[in-house]
């Protein structure tokens, strides 16, 4: 007979990929930064923005901002819980 629960050990969840830990950190150095480790003169880097320098940070509204000058691409201001910033690997 047919049961769902043999069907869901048998399956994988489609995107499963999109859950493995990668150890946080990229084999170029840079580690998945804490919310702590954001503060002026950090050099980070964002996916879209490349690196950049942090000229200082702020909570608005319960969220911690970083005001990041991206050199050619200018300041902007990332929402940390959302910008998945990484620093250099010390």
């Amino acid at each position: 007979s047919f049961s769902s629960s043999s069907l869901m050990e048998k399956t994988k969840p489609a995107f499963s990929f999109l859950n493995k830990n990668k150890a946080d950190s990229d084999s170029d150095g840079w580690v998945t930064a804490e919310f702590k480790q954001i503060e002026s003169g950090v050099r980070v880097n964002h996916g879209r923005f490349g690196e950049g320098t942090v000229l200082r940070t702020e909570v608005v509204a319960g969220d911690k901002r970083a005001i990041v000058d991206f050199g050619p691409l200018g300041e902007k201001t990332l929402i940390l819980k959302f910008a998945k910033l990484k620093i250099k690997k010390d």
